[in-house]
């Protein structure tokens, strides 16, 4: 399980909206072999989020910028079951610009 939390504010014609997602401590295996004893505890994990929303006074145009895991944070998606297989990598961070122009 997880927890996000977010909010959002707006000043003109910019919007801002952080977030905060926790991962609480979690366990995994930490290779591929299956042996007994072979679980790891993962630390509790919190990975910051930003948009930052730019939209033009007659609302033809919306500028963004967002980012996910903005610290660059490193962790693993663990599998809820053996699966044969070490953790595997997660998102690096993801920084993105994106434009939208109403015609």
């Amino acid at each position: 399980w997880k927890f996000n939390l977010g909010t959002n504010t707006r000043i003109e014609s910019f919007t801002v909206a952080p977030s905060l997602t926790i991962l609480p401590t979690h366990y995994g295996q930490k290779d591929a072999s299956g042996a007994i004893g072979n679980t790891v505890s993962y630390p509790t994990l919190f990975l910051a989020n930003l948009a930052a929303t730019w939209t033009s006074s007659r609302g033809d145009t919306v500028l963004r910028l967002a980012s996910h895991n903005l610290f660059d944070v490193n962790y693993v998606l663990l599998q809820p079951y053996y699966g044969r297989h070490a953790p595997l990598p997660s998102q690096d961070r993801d920084i993105r610009f994106e434009a939208e122009f109403k015609l």
